[in-house]
């Protein structure tokens, strides 16, 4: 991968990262100076980020899908009970 390339796809990763302003602004200003190595070290650890961020965006989502799917269950259980519990009353009262 060309150096310009390789550069702003770092440029690229670090806008999306959540590493802190200050070490961006860091990176960002010794861009010109790091060895292609480093380059692409830092270049691969914001690449894993990312894709970890994805991975947990995802199941966040899954989980909070699954739990409002719980919760309707929750909900409609109890609502049996209370119609079970207040027919049950009734009965009593009326027999």
């Amino acid at each position: 991968m060309s150096r310009i390339i390789q550069e702003k796809r770092m440029l690229e990763l670090l806008n999306e990262s959540l590493l802190s302003d200050a070490i961006k602004d860091i990176l960002k200003k010794n861009l010109k100076k790091y060895p292609e190595d480093i380059l692409d070290g830092i270049s691969e650890s914001l690449s894993r980020e990312s894709v970890a961020l994805e991975t947990l965006s995802y199941d966040l989502m899954r989980l909070d899908a699954e739990s409002g799917k719980r919760w309707e269950n929750l909900a409609a259980r109890q609502t049996e009970e209370a119609d079970k519990f207040v027919d049950d009353a009734f009965q009593k009262m009326t027999a």
